[in-house]
């Protein structure tokens, strides 16, 4: 069995290059993901699907700060930074739960929270 901690960077790196299908071949088919408050798939290819929706984007840059795995649960936490829809860049802080199955994601949820970028610089400014 591989190393949870191995998936967890093989996922993560699918994502910084822009293969969404090294991610997706990483997955249970029966995979469920939550993006808490966003969206929610219940199989591999509706995750497949929403992943169409990101073609074209430039990947996310990011960084990892914690990597915690026990038994078949891994724990990711990080910062990430992503153009905004006028292209400027938007950061974010995550932190993403995995449930595995075997060698596969059975279950990924991912909370995600804007920590700056245009909205938040705006918001600083006029509570100052």
């Amino acid at each position: 069995m591989t190393d949870r901690k191995e998936l967890v960077k093989q996922a993560n790196a699918a994502f910084a290059e822009g293969k969404p299908e090294n991610f997706l071949a990483l997955c249970a088919e029966d995979m469920k993901w939550s993006m808490v408050g966003h969206k929610q798939t219940n199989s591999k290819a509706e995750a497949a699907e929403w992943m169409k929706e990101m073609e074209g984007c430039e990947p996310p840059q990011f960084t990892v700060n914690t990597l915690i795995s026990e038994g078949d649960i891994a724990v990711c936490t990080g910062d990430m930074t992503m153009k905004g829809e006028d292209g400027s860049p938007v950061e974010y802080g995550f932190c993403d739960v995995y449930t595995f199955d075997g060698d596969r994601i059975a279950d990924l949820t991912s909370y995600i929270v804007k920590t700056g970028g245009k909205d938040e610089e705006q918001k600083n400014a006029s509570a100052a």
